[in-house]
């Protein structure tokens, strides 16, 4: 693996850990964080791939425009578009005050689209679960 897709990697990962760890606090977890987390691990897992497909990266948070990106190399993941498109609001939306926040359930949603897309880029980098 290409040393530049192992860094994309490793934040894609701290950026997972960060987000699990937001969802299971016990006192006072911040949802909103949570799914900011799980949409920066999604893209940089995205962004990964595209590095080690040999792929420039576009500098955006647009996950289904990575997507694709990526379905241009590996068609099989186009299903999992509609996913993404989701989790992409997470970006930016919910960060700021005076927004509605995203609850229990988005969070749990964004995390376990950001762990799909995980495990899916983990597999096709050859890297373990």
């Amino acid at each position: 693996m290409k040393k530049q897709t192992e860094e994309w990697v490793e934040f894609a990962e701290n950026d997972f850990s960060v987000a699990q760890e937001l969802f299971l606090r016990k006192t006072k977890p911040v949802f909103s964080h949570v799914c900011f987390n799980a949409q920066q691990c999604a893209e940089k897992y995205l962004k990964a791939l595209l590095i080690e497909l040999g792929h420039p990266i576009e500098r955006t948070h647009n996950l289904a425009r990575l997507l694709d990106l990526v379905v241009q190399h590996k068609p099989e993941l186009e299903l999992h578009k509609v996913p993404l498109i989701v989790l992409s609001r997470y970006a930016v939306e919910f960060r700021y005050p005076g927004e509605e926040q995203p609850d229990k359930h988005s969070a749990s949603d964004a995390l376990a689209i950001a762990a799909d897309i995980r495990g899916l880029i983990r597999l096709e980098l050859g890297l373990e679960g």
